[in-house]
C-alpha cells in the first residue's frame, strides 16, 4: 500500500478539540511573549534621573541668581481724539483732520509708519431728554381782613398731575480716535518723546503717559539665564564636594525670570511741553532690571 494514500480520519468532536487545544497553546505562547516584553520594558523604562524600581533616587538641588540692569531704548504712547457733529460725517471729518495732523507731525519728527499703530475708532450718538405734558402743581393761597389781619387760610386742593412724557432724541455724534506711536532708539534723542507729546498737545490731542521698554529683552534674558545656570552649577560641584559625592547627571531644571516690565515716565514733567514752553523738558528713561533665577537638580552617587 502506498504510504501516501493514507489519510488521518477524525471525528468533529476531535477535531474541535485539537483545535481548542491549538488556541490554548497560541493564546499562551502569546501572553508569555507580551509578559516577558512588559517586564523588559519596564526594566529599561527610566524617569528623569533614575529608574524608580531599582532604588531611591540621590539627589542635590542648587539655585543660581542673576541679574542685570538695563537701559530702556523703546518708548511706547498713546493719544486720542474727541470730536462732536451734528451728523456722523461731520463728527468723523473733525476727528480724522485732528488725527492727519498728529500723524503727520510724528512721522515729521522721525517716527516711521510701522510703529503708528490704529488701536481703536468709535463713532456713537448723543442724547438729549425732552418732557411734555408736564403741570406745575398750585401753591396755597391766604385771605385777610380789611385792617391787614389775617383771618383765614385757604389751601389749594393738590392738582393732579397727567403723566410726564419723556423723550431721548439724538441731538448729535461723537467721534472717538486712539493711536499709539512706538519711539525706538530713544537714548539717541532723549528729548524726543517730550517733544512729541508737546506738540501733539498743540494739536488737541491728549497723549497718554509714555512707558518705556527693552525692545529685544529676549537676548538680555538669555545672557543672565545663563549667567544663573553657571552660578548654580559652580554651587553643585562645591556641594558635591562638601558631601563627597559625585554629580552624576541632571534630573530636572526650572527656572523663575522676570524684569524688563515697561516703565511709565512722569507724565506732569511733559505737560509744560504743551504749553509751548522754550525748553523740552527731559524725561529720564531710568533702568530695567532683568533677572533670571534657575534650580537645577542633580543625581548623585
Amino acid at each position: 500500500m502506498n504510504p501516501s494514500s493514507h489519510h488521518f480520519n477524525f471525528t468533529s468532536e476531535e477535531l474541535n478539540n485539537f483545535l481548542k487545544i491549538a488556541g490554548s497553546i497560541a493564546i499562551g505562547v502569546l501572553t508569555l511573549f507580551l509578559l516577558v516584553k512588559t517586564i523588559n520594558e519596564v526594566k529599561t523604562y527610566s524617569t528623569i534621573g533614575e529608574n524608580p524600581l531599582n532604588s531611591v533616587q540621590n539627589v542635590i538641588s542648587v539655585t543660581g541668581k542673576s541679574d542685570m540692569d538695563v537701559k530702556p531704548d523703546v518708548t511706547t504712547f498713546s493719544w486720542s481724539v474727541e470730536s462732536d457733529g451734528k451728523t456722523i460725517d461731520e463728527a468723523q471729518s473733525k476727528a480724522a483732520t485732528i488725527n492727519n495732523k498728529a500723524i503727520e507731525f510724528v512721522k515729521g519728527k522721525g517716527v516711521k509708519e510701522a510703529d503708528i499703530k490704529t488701536l481703536g475708532l468709535n463713532t456713537y450718538p448723543k442724547y438729549e431728554t425732552s418732557y411734555k405734558g408736564c403741570v406745575t402743581p398750585r401753591s396755597g393761597a391766604t385771605s385777610g381782613s380789611s385792617d391787614g389781619s389775617v383771618s383765614s387760610m385757604v389751601v389749594a386742593m393738590p392738582t393732579i398731575m397727567p403723566p410726564c412724557n419723556s423723550e431721548s432724541v439724538i441731538s448729535g455724534y461723537t467721534t472717538s480716535l486712539s493711536v499709539q506711536v512706538k519711539v525706538r532708539d530713544i537714548n539717541k534723542n532723549e528729548k524726543l518723546v517730550s517733544e512729541l507729546v508737546g506738540g501733539l498737545g498743540s494739536i488737541g490731542v491728549k497723549a497718554s503717559t509714555p512707558t518705556n521698554t527693552i525692545d529685544d529683552i529676549e537676548a538680555f534674558k538669555k545672557v543672565v539665564r545663563n549667567e544663573a545656570i553657571i552660578k548654580a552649577r559652580q554651587e553643585a560641584e562645591v556641594l558635591a564636594k562638601a558631601l563627597g559625592v559625585k554629580l552624576v547627571k541632571i534630573t530636572s531644571f526650572n527656572e523663575n525670570g522676570g524684569g524688563g516690565y515697561p516703565y511709565a515716565m512722569d507724565y506732569v514733567s511733559a505737560r509744560p511741553m504743551m504749553e509751548k514752553a522754550s525748553v523740552a523738558p527731559e524725561l529720564p528713561t531710568g533702568t530695567n532690571k532683568v533677572s533670571s533665577e534657575v534650580t537645577i537638580t542633580y543625581q548623585i552617587k
